[in-house]
């Protein structure tokens, strides 16, 4: 179950990293014993921690593109690089699984089932081929992240890839 929470949140995460960490401040605006970014870190690490325990590849690929987006967010870039490093060194096992993988949209007979199937059908097919998850890569999304970070905040950037073994950074190439 708490997998499913984990895909709910990373879902969110992948379509608006700015509205999650949003939410996650306005989650611990009362008074708690947990100090708000420690609720953040937690998840985070909670994210990577279970990522094996996602069955299906397509829910790992959700979890690591959801990770990728988190590079983007300054308060991570400046007060925790090795939690980055960290989400650099996860998806790398998740690019390695995605290269043994043939990217198949639909198949022939998922498309002869949606030609038998309701209006509804074809709006779930619209969707599916609209999603992030089918058509990005996760290597050429953390190749993007990583580039776009280098144009803004190239020292965050070199402290976090001194972080991350050097033989990690040679898959990414």
């Amino acid at each position: 179950m708490l997998v499913r929470y984990y895909q709910i949140f990373a879902r969110v995460l992948l379509q608006n990293p700015s509205f999650f960490l949003s939410f996650f401040n306005r989650r611990t605006e009362h008074p708690s014993n947990i100090p708000k970014q420690n609720l953040l870190l937690l998840f985070i690490q909670g994210l990577i921690h279970k990522i094996d325990s996602f069955g299906e590849f397509r829910s790992r690929k959700l979890v690591s593109l959801a990770l990728i987006s988190l590079l983007k967010l300054r308060e991570l870039q400046t007060d925790h690089p090795q939690l980055l490093a960290n989400i650099i060194i996860v998806v790398t096992g998740i690019i390695a699984d995605e290269k043994d993988r043939p990217v198949i949209l639909n198949t022939e007979s998922e498309q002869t089932d949606l030609s038998r199937a309701a209006a509804s059908a074809r709006y779930w097919d619209i969707l599916y081929n609209k999603d992030p998850v089918t058509k990005a890569s996760v290597k050429n999304y953390l190749s993007q992240v990583l580039s776009e970070l280098q144009q803004t905040d190239p020292t965050s950037l070199e402290k976090i890839l001194r972080l991350v073994d050097p033989i990690i950074l040679n898959i990414l190439k």
